[in-house]
């Protein structure tokens, strides 16, 4: 697993590296409703139709990050902001690092930044460049 990203947005660049603050779930791998429920980050596989029910579930959730094909996935917030990720190098599967990412987007969130903001940003990771668009349709924010 990378230690370590690099975000580019304008002409700032940030190291990124996974947050110790950030609780991030797989929901492939762990059932553990207790679990779920502390989520800051809940990731897996899905569309955005399971995003937007995944909000509604787990209240305590800032957003969800799901594989969507082999080269992308879609990361719904609780704002209602959504963002399609696309990766290019190797396809997604087994190359993407959805903690490394989860961290990113979390401590975005959490310095009040708006997502929209990363429409113009790049993050590289592991040989990967990870390019942004961001949407306010579509998986909108459910009970928060």
């Amino acid at each position: 697993m990378p230690r370590s990203g690099l975000l580019i947005v304008g002409c700032c660049a940030t190291t990124i590296v996974p947050d110790q603050d950030c609780v991030s779930v797989d929901l492939d791998r762990c059932p553990d409703e207790a679990w779920r429920q502390c989520a800051d980050v809940l990731y897996g596989t899905g569309g955005p139709e399971l995003a937007r029910s995944l909000l509604g579930r787990y209240p305590g959730c800032l957003f969800v990050l799901l594989r969507a094909g082999s080269k992308g996935c879609v990361a719904a917030a609780r704002t209602g902001m959504r963002m399609l990720t696309t990766i290019g190098g190797d396809h997604l599967d087994p190359g993407w690092d959805p903690v490394l990412l989860a961290s990113l987007l979390h401590s975005w969130v959490v310095a009040l930044r708006p997502l929209e903001a990363l429409g113009s940003g790049l993050f590289l990771c592991a040989g990967r460049t990870y390019r942004f668009e961001t949407s306010g349709a579509g998986a909108g924010a459910a009970g928060g």
